[in-house]
């Protein structure tokens, strides 16, 4: 997968010129010998950057760059002019174009333009990725196991090509580390990446999210927007949950798949999109086409190459190590020394079931630290209710930890599982979603509670 550069020129010699030469440098180039036909293929293929004449007979340079920006207002633009003053110079970047070069053009020094837009492109990129990584800032598969040995083959083995990938696997073993795993060694690793679950939006709206609308399209739809996918353009796309996917729309996506157009809502006029869709799952997609609940060629569309991620109960000879690296990473992040655990601890870790996987480990090692001072961690410090520890010594532990009193346990408890969506989710409408309320309610509970986000 390469850079798109749209090329916008009304002289012939020169349009063929750039397009040669960029071609050469394997960049994807689109033509364009007006504003009007630019403005047409910047919607229809999102470039990554516009070159583009200062002076064309139906519209200036300048006025172009500023018609894209409305609809693409990532896209990085270059002027090209014969007219080369300071003032014109000075008015295109207030109007947000990158750099200006002078005709005759200088074809290597282009180049480095060209190079250097993408390089910051590309740290931003990375830079808001690593913002967004809740708890690791370069998360990866943890593990010794055989199985996992496995799946980190079959991810270096797939990466590098477009092949469709359906990631598979209990709640919390770690789906998502699996897909960013796959997007950092592909072709596609400095670019864009973005995540959207089918189970957290409503279905009236879901086609609207994915595809994006025109305004007017439907009532409240009252100016343009872009879908997800025209956002991920060039980049990779996870679409997490993908058996909620609503049977609507997945006619639409299969044929998106299949021909990489869309509609939007409201509009006849296709769009393309070049993206990367990395699927997950935790439900049995085979008995859903069964059950009439998934359409069956859909399935085989994404079930190319499937990773199956196993639950930590069957991997048990990883969880020390995965303990202990969630352990620093956590300890770090809340500005507090690591602890160490004692023997009973190490074996009650490794004898619970985990049934929320790796998840529920992060959220039970945060809410160990936070409530323990300690500089060893032991059994007490965990609510671990199918570990070797006595029923006794269970139900012991539960009052100690919560206190004697009902309503302080709901209110401590309230308190763990806001600060864990808090803490797990890009923003508090996110985390509103994880917790089944509504955001007014969570900060109101954030308040009376004294929980800083």
């Amino acid at each position: 997968m390469n850079w798109s550069l749209l090329i916008v020129d009304d002289e012939p010699a020169q349009l063929n010129l750039l397009t040669r030469f960029f071609e050469s440098k394997k960049y994807r180039v689109f033509q364009a010998s007006s504003a009007k036909d630019a403005f047409d293929k910047a919607q229809l293929y999102s470039p990554d950057i516009l070159v583009t004449d200062f002076a064309m007979p139906d519209g200036s340079g300048l006025q172009l760059v500023k018609e894209v920006k409305k609809i693409l207002p990532l896209i990085s633009t270059i002027i090209v002019t014969a007219y080369g003053t300071i003032k014109t110079a000075v008015e295109a970047i207030k109007e947000g174009v990158d750099n200006f070069v002078e005709k005759p053009v200088n074809l290597e020094l282009m180049e480095a333009m060209v190079k250097n837009i993408l390089n910051i492109k590309k740290i931003a990129i990375e830079r808001d990725v690593l913002k967004n990584s809740a708890f690791d800032p370069s998360p990866s598969l943890l593990g010794n196991d055989q199985k996992i040995k496995k799946i980190s083959h079959i991810i270096q083995t797939v990466a590098p090509l477009n092949t469709s990938v359906l990631i598979t696997g209990p709640t919390g073993c770690g789906k998502e580390v699996a897909a960013a795993a796959v997007w950092r060694q592909s072709e596609r690793g400095g670019r864009i990446y973005l995540k959207i679950n089918c189970a957290s939006i409503p279905e009236t709206l879901f086609e609207s999210e994915l595809f994006g609308h025109e305004k007017g399209a439907f009532t409240g739809a009252t100016e343009k927007k872009a879908g997800i996918i025209e956002a991920a353009n060039g980049g990779t796309l996870l679409m997490d949950e993908i058996g909620d996917l609503p049977s609507s729309v997945q006619p639409k996506l299969l044929r998106f798949l299949e021909s990489r157009e869309y509609y939007k809502v409201g509009s006849s006029k296709p769009q393309k999109s070049d993206i990367r869709i990395i699927f997950a799952t935790k439900i049995d997609l085979m008995e859903a086409v069964r059950q009439n609940k998934f359409r069956e060629d859909l399935y085989f569309r994404i079930n190319v190459v499937n990773i199956e991620i196993p639950p930590l109960r069957e991997r048990k000879g990883d969880i020390p190590l995965i303990f202990g690296h969630f352990l620093n990473v956590i300890s770090n992040k809340i500005g507090r020394e690591t602890p160490r655990i004692n023997d009973e601890l190490k074996n009650a870790i490794i004898n619970y079931q985990w049934p929320g996987n790796i998840r529920e480990l992060i959220n039970a090692v945060e809410r160990a630290l936070i409530f323990s001072q300690s500089n060893i961690l032991t059994a007490d410090d965990f609510n671990l209710s199918n570990s070797h520890l006595r029923p006794d010594a269970q139900s012991e532990n539960v009052f100690n930890y919560f206190g004697p009193g009902l309503n302080e346990a709901v209110a401590k408890l309230e308190k763990i599982y806001i600060t864990a969506a808090l803490s797990s989710s890009k923003n508090q409408t996110e985390a509103a979603i994880k917790l089944s309320i509504s955001e007014r309610v969570l900060r109101y509970k954030m308040k009376i509670l004294t929980i800083k986000d």
